[in-house]
C-alpha cells in the first residue's frame, strides 16, 4: 500500500481528484453565470479572440494575464464558461502538483500528502467565484517557491531563470502577487 501511495502516478490522479473536489461548487454546472469581474473579464478576452486589440478597441483596469487566460478558455469551448473553468482547474491542479512536491522536499512524503488534501480541501472556501486571478496565481506563486525550495539544495541558474518567469507572470496577473519573489530578493541580499 505504502509503494501504490508514493507512486507518481497515483499521486497527480489523487491531487486532481482533491481539485475537483474542491473547484465543484463554482464550475459550471452550479454557477452558469459569472460573477460581475469574472463577467467583464470573459467579455474583454471574447473581444480579443474576436481581433479586437486589449487596451485600445476593449478596455479594463486589470493587467493583461487574465484576459489571455481567458481567451485560452474561450478557444477551447467558444460562447462557454466551460473552457474557462477547464483552464482555471488545470491552473489549480498544477499549484498543487507544485504544492506537493513543495512540501515533500521541505517535510517528506507523508507531511506533502496531509497538507496537500487539507489545503486544497480548505481553498474551497477561498475559491468563492470560478475565474479570478488568485485562483490561477497560485499555479505560479507554489511554482516560485519550490524553485527556490530546490536551488537551495541545488543551485542552477534554470531555477533561478524560472522563478524569474513565473514572477513576471504573477506580475502581469497583478503587481500585488509579488510578495514570494520580494521575499526571495530580500533573502538573496541578506545571505
Amino acid at each position: 500500500m505504502n509503494r501504490v501511495i508514493r507512486h507518481p502516478g497515483f499521486i497527480l490522479i489523487f491531487i486532481l481528484v482533491i481539485v475537483v473536489i474542491s473547484t465543484l461548487h463554482v464550475s459550471p454546472i452550479f454557477k452558469s453565470i459569472p460573477h460581475k469581474d469574472s463577467g467583464i473579464y470573459l467579455y474583454v478576452a471574447e473581444k480579443f479572440t474576436e481581433g479586437k486589440i486589449l487596451y485600445q478597441d476593449t478596455w479594463d483596469h486589470k493587467p493583461p494575464l487574465i484576459y489571455f487566460i481567458d481567451a485560452l478558455g474561450l478557444l477551447i469551448k467558444p460562447n462557454s464558461v466551460w473552457g474557462v473553468w477547464l483552464v482555471e482547474l488545470f491552473f489549480i491542479f498544477g499549484a498543487g502538483v507544485f504544492g506537493f512536491f513543495l512540501l515533500k522536499e521541505s517535510f517528506g512524503h507523508k507531511f506533502a500528502v496531509l497538507g496537500t488534501v487539507f489545503w486544497l480541501l480548505s481553498a474551497q472556501y477561498v475559491f468563492w467565484a470560478s475565474n479570478y486571478i488568485e485562483n490561477y496565481m497560485l499555479l505560479f506563486k507554489f511554482g516560485i517557491l519550490w524553485l527556490f525550495v530546490i536551488n537551495q539544495k541545488t543551485p542552477r541558474n534554470i531555477n533561478l531563470f524560472l522563478i524569474g518567469v513565473f514572477s513576471a507572470l504573477c506580475f502581469l496577473g497583478r503587481q500585488t502577487h509579488l510578495g514570494e519573489i520580494i521575499t526571495i530578493i530580500g533573502f538573496y541580499i541578506i545571505v
